[in-house]
């Protein structure tokens, strides 16, 4: 499971649990709701993705992703803070059921937690209820939790997805290994798809 959480406790803390269920590696086309996704070879991971507030979970709904955009996330993530982008490291738009948006911010001095952290992180993420609701479109709406992550938690997370995911492709046969995206050396456009 992947986790990230407010790092608080009682009514005050906020989590998102994220499980990959199964994954399907299958030739052709794939519908669900709204989106259609075809090629050669099609590899999507199930997630169950859970909101939780205090000890209740709000929120529960399993979303189907492409693979490729977990096995990409955590270098979009390495890129956006090598390079000082603003914007960068938001989850794949291949896979419009997940929301993740990813936000670096200069820090100016004065607000600080840390004397060398120049840089905050905001990541915001949600599900689009309206696929699994089979409605006629892809609405980009949904609930969704809000976090102010430090970057090792926030790289923590999407390693820990990419990780359950591989595992649970070894464990049905297919195809985990890493690709090209992994190979590209740090600070290099090549891996990325840029």
């Amino acid at each position: 499971m992947a986790e990230l959480t407010n790092n608080r406790q009682g009514a005050a803390r906020l989590a998102v649990h994220v499980d990959v269920l199964r994954s399907d590696d299958q030739p052709g086309m794939i519908v669900r709701g709204p989106v259609l996704m075809f090629g050669p070879r099609i590899d999507v991971c199930w997630l169950r993705v859970t909101f939780w507030v205090g000890e209740r979970a709000i929120f529960t709904q399993d979303v189907m992703v492409q693979w490729s955009s977990i096995r990409i996330w955590p270098q979009q993530l390495n890129w956006m803070v090598e390079t000082r982008s603003r914007y960068g490291g938001s989850f794949g738009g291949e896979s419009p059921e997940l929301m993740i948006k990813v936000e670096q911010t200069y820090l100016e001095p004065e607000i600080r937690f840390e004397p060398d952290e120049a840089y905050g992180y905001q990541l915001i993420i949600g599900v689009d209820t309206s696929i699994a609701a089979g409605e006629s479109a892809v609405a980009g709406e949904g609930p969704c939790l809000f976090f102010f992550p430090e970057l090792t938690e926030l790289q923590r997370f999407a390693s820990d997805l990419k990780a359950e995911a591989r595992f649970v492709r070894l464990l049905e046969g297919l195809d985990a290994t890493d690709s090209e995206f992994d190979a590209a050396p740090p600070g290099s456009l090549d891996g990325l798809g840029q």
